[in-house]
């Protein structure tokens, strides 16, 4: 099939959606398809056409007017399926792309479109205005594009539910695989790696850096207070490193890594937890909507994270997943608990049969090809 993803960002500017599009765009070029993707005009982003997957950074903004030359070159390739990777702030800064569902229903007098909704829209409140004015238009947004495209797919079941209200068509629940790829490491790399984060053998607990530090921070002070002796690896950009500063003997921050790095940095790891933020009580938490969760199961750790609405049945039914309230106690109990049952494996097989790019591309090609949205999910089971 000849196909055209239109994103927002691509790498390589750091974007989760463009990292997406990156790596589902690539493993379907190499299941034998034709695959271009159209993103906005940026110097950073290198045009690339011939080979592999063709790159087509030439949107002006994502309005009529600014989107003259997409319309050319979709006139120009006639392809089967146009696959547009939505999240409201992603087309708009101020999260109101008000005139993208315009653009896609003109792309859709010409072929096909589908839908991937990343995110549909902000939880509404009726404080301050402008976000109540934001979440009301959001939601426009998204009854628009679903009138605009002809089949729609998402990652959780909270946002299946979501679309659902405004969109009435069939909704597929794909979800996010691991950003992080698994690569062939060194076993003696991976000791010396090992002994530079933890040189008193500590066991290494593995978190991302853009989370709820705050709630990381306690969590770390209640393990330390238990005479657990611990290192708490943070991977990826910090944007304040003062926010450790109370527990930074504990904590080893890494910086921005390139993906194979990561990889390495979980492998020598014990546990990875995500201190998800929960807001009113039960707004939030750990989703299969992040690529970066199911980085742990590509690295074969159990899995700790925070209990809210977002939680998915997915993340029920994995081998050593465990959703806890958002409480540094509760937490640090579950993580103390884990550390001393370490190793527990089994996620890796998790990983390779719904968490893993050519899982993904092949569920999107049930849908591009056999028009198949049945996306089972294995019941939930009862985790000791």
């Amino acid at each position: 099939m000849r196909l055209i993803f239109i994103c927002n960002n691509y790498p390589p500017v750091v974007d989760g959606v463009g990292d997406y599009t990156s790596l589902l765009a690539h493993e379907l070029y190499h299941r034998g398809h034709e695959v271009h993707v159209i993103c906005k005009k940026d110097a950073r982003i290198v045009a690339h056409t011939g080979s592999g997957v063709n790159v087509w950074p030439i949107a002006k903004n994502w309005t009529p007017g600014g989107c003259k030359n997409v319309f050319a070159i979709i006139a120009s390739l006639q392809p089967d399926c146009v696959l547009l990777q939505y999240v409201p702030y992603g087309f708009n800064k101020w999260g109101v792309p008000l005139l993208l569902p315009v653009v896609i229903s003109r792309i859709n007098k010409q072929c096909r479109v589908l839908l991937t909704v990343h995110e549909p829209y902000i939880r509404l409140q009726w404080w301050p205005a402008k976000t109540f004015v934001i979440g009301q238009l959001q939601r426009i947004i998204m009854q628009l594009l679903g009138k605009a495209t002809d089949s729609v797919i998402t990652s959780i079941d909270r946002y299946e539910k979501l679309i659902g209200k405004y969109i009435k068509k069939p909704i597929a629940i794909i979800p996010v695989p691991s950003n992080i790829i698994p690569v062939n490491v060194d076993a003696d790399e991976l000791v010396l790696l090992k002994n530079t984060i933890a040189p008193g053998g500590e066991k290494i607990i593995a978190t991302f850096g853009i989370r709820d530090h705050a709630l990381l921070v306690e969590v770390i002070k209640s393990i330390v207070a238990k005479n657990t002796h611990v290192k708490v690896l943070v991977t990826g950009t910090v944007t304040n490193k003062q926010v450790y500063e109370p527990v930074k003997q504990w904590v080893h921050v890494t910086g921005y890594l390139p993906a194979a790095n990561i990889y390495r940095y979980l492998k020598v790891s014990d546990i990875f937890f995500l201190p998800d933020p929960i807001k009113n009580g039960n707004e939030g938490g750990a989703s299969n909507k992040s690529g970066s969760l199911a980085a742990a199961f590509a690295a074969d750790l159990p899995f700790v994270g925070t209990r809210g609405d977002m939680n998915n049945q997915l993340l029920q039914v994995a081998p050593y997943v465990y959703l806890e309230t958002a409480d540094a106690t509760i937490l640090s109990n579950r993580l103390i608990e884990l550390l001393q049952r370490t190793p527990l494996n089994g996620n890796v097989v998790f990983w390779e049969k719904y968490l893993s790019v050519p899982t993904v591309a092949l569920a999107y090609e049930n849908i591009l090809i056999n028009k198949e949205f049945s996306t089972p999910v294995p019941r939930p089971a009862h985790h000791v």
